[in-house]
């Protein structure tokens, strides 16, 4: 599963290596080039689609997402010990970190993207805003 705590704690590892980025990015812009896609990942904006005409950047506290990210692995296929989730917050902050320091593709908030701090708030929130958004731009006949 992409989200187990697994993938993530080798992730930003195996995303720091040049060749891994060039391919990926390569076969993520041909599947999308057709557009109608709505597509997620920390540097879509920024360096795979940087031309799509909607970008969103969501954002929340360092505690926030360290209870949704504990939340989360309590619903998955495993469950984690109390020492695990300790280490929750040091290990998001690591790979923050990895992300927004290596040299290809680094985690990076487009100056074109419309920010969203998700803090305190639902999914359903979160899906309101960014319709919203699509909405704004629609409007100004920005999309098809």
């Amino acid at each position: 599963h992409i989200r187990s705590l697994e993938v993530e704690r080798h992730v930003s590892q195996v995303a720091r290596i040049s060749g891994v980025r060039r391919i990926l990015v390569q076969k993520q812009r041909e599947i999308i080039q057709e557009g109608g896609w709505v597509v997620e990942g920390r540097d879509i904006g920024s360096v795979v689609c940087p031309q799509a005409i909607l970008k969103i950047f969501l954002t929340a506290s360092s505690e926030e997402r360290v209870k949704r990210r504990r939340e989360q692995f309590h619903r998955g296929p495993t469950s984690l010990t109390g020492v695990e989730l300790e280490d929750v917050e040091k290990e998001m902050n690591q790979r923050d970190w990895l992300d927004s320091t290596r040299d290809d593709s680094p985690l990076i908030e487009p100056p074109d993207s419309l920010r969203i701090d998700t803090t305190g708030k639902s999914a359903e929130e979160v899906v309101e805003e960014i319709m919203a958004a699509y909405g704004r731009s629609r409007h100004a006949g920005r999309h098809n």
